[in-house]
């Protein structure tokens, strides 16, 4: 009897052993990996909501992006890239009203290397915050975080060659996503800027911008560095070696706010070859003959920046002011700022006082140099006249 029993239970247990669910259920999903095996970029806009949801490869992100007052921003280009030791995820704007933003994150700060307890995400968030454009370039108050790795992730191809500014106005347009691209300078200093090209009318527009920012001119050396994904280049340019070739004695870079929209550049010159120049939006000057000085580019929309270099200097003083010509405001609530650039790289900054009396159309006298020894006299004041009659 004993026999007959076992012989019963046997069979039956193999029966409900048989209806118990496995581990190894086809039917169960897969367990998501902690790392991607391979490179990996994807693409797509924002929806109404500001949202977009990307596959890259066994991730499901879910991008949001919002404005500077926290409202979701649609038609967004949104691209992530994934590489061995980090992701990137880049959002820009194709009609140019928003600062580029990204955001590059290791694997475990997303939360793709299960701890106890807590379980790869099904879903990557992602939220972005935009700046709306003012000048087509923007610079970062700090790093972003991880943005120096990326460059040396073992992931993707990169590209490396010197070349000047004009190149880099090129390759600023071939890798750009969205209209937009970051430069990332660590030859002279650690500095992030975001360049919005659809703002930047051309290559003088661009090398005043990137003077402004970087303080790399026309005839300088860069060495750069880009990476790809299968013929995807990521918007990130680094600048990390700069052969400084200035031609010029010094520069003065004009740059405010919204309102007054037009403020002038102006610089009056000593005597040259028997004769004195005035240098403004009417007379832009020369670099080749007298008066071996120019105005760049006369912005009447806001913002600036105005140059005025100076190639060659002459015994005398030279004068550089700015005037409220045109648009709402006061000079002294316009935020102009004045940049001099040496070629040994020193810079001044000059700001427009904003506690002095002014009216429409006023004048900001800002300094003197001296053209033998190049020692810079700072005035720093407001007038209702220019300082050169």
């Amino acid at each position: 009897m004993k026999i007959l029993i076992s012989s019963i239970l046997i069979p039956a247990l193999l029966l409900l052993s048989a209806c118990q669910p496995s581990s190894f259920s086809p039917e169960q999903p897969p367990e998501q990996p902690s790392h991607p095996d391979e490179a990996v970029y994807v693409s797509g806009y924002t929806d109404d909501t500001g949202t977009v949801t990307l596959d890259a490869g066994p991730y499901r992100f879910e991008v949001k992006i919002k404005d500077s007052s926290q409202n979701p921003v649609p038609d967004m280009l949104v691209n992530v890239y994934l590489l061995k030791n980090y992701a990137l995820v880049y959002a820009a704007d194709p009609d140019g009203n928003y600062y580029p933003s990204f955001t590059i994150k290791t694997y475990d700060e997303l939360g793709l290397s299960p701890t106890q307890g807590k379980p790869i995400p099904a879903i990557i968030p992602i939220t972005l915050t935009v700046i709306g454009v003012t000048l087509a370039v923007y610079e970062f108050a700090t790093d972003p975080p991880h943005i120096d790795e990326l460059k040396m992730d073992p992931w993707g191809v990169s590209t490396c060659a010197w070349m000047d500014l004009n190149d880099l106005f090129t390759l600023a347009g071939s890798i750009a996503t969205g209209g937009s691209c970051i430069i990332k300078l660590t030859a002279t200093t650690s500095k992030t800027v975001s360049l919005v090209l659809k703002g930047i009318e051309g290559f003088s527009t661009f090398a005043s911008l990137i003077g402004l920012s970087l303080n790399i001119f026309d005839e300088d050396r860069i060495h750069v560095c880009y990476k790809h994904i299968y013929g995807n280049p990521i918007p990130i340019i680094y600048i990390d070696q700069i052969i400084a070739n200035r031609n010029f004695w010094a520069q003065f870079t004009l740059t405010w706010g919204e309102n007054p929209s037009d403020l002038d550049a102006h610089l009056w010159t000593p005597e040259i070859e028997g004769q004195t120049y005035h240098i403004y939006w009417y007379y832009k000057g020369a670099k080749d003959t007298p008066p071996y000085a120019d105005l760049d580019v006369d912005d009447t929309t806001s913002w600036g920046p105005e140059h005025i270099t100076i190639y060659r200097n002459f015994p005398g003083t030279y004068v550089f002011a700015v005037h409220h010509y045109a648009g709402d405001g006061l000079i002294t609530t316009s935020g102009a700022v004045v940049r001099i650039f040496k070629p040994d790289g020193d810079v001044k900054i000059l700001r427009v006082p904003s506690n002095e009396y002014a009216e429409s159309g006023w004048w900001w006298w800002v300094c003197e140099i001296n053209g033998s020894t190049g020692q810079i006299n700072i005035i720093n004041q407001v007038s209702p006249n220019p300082p050169v009659h």
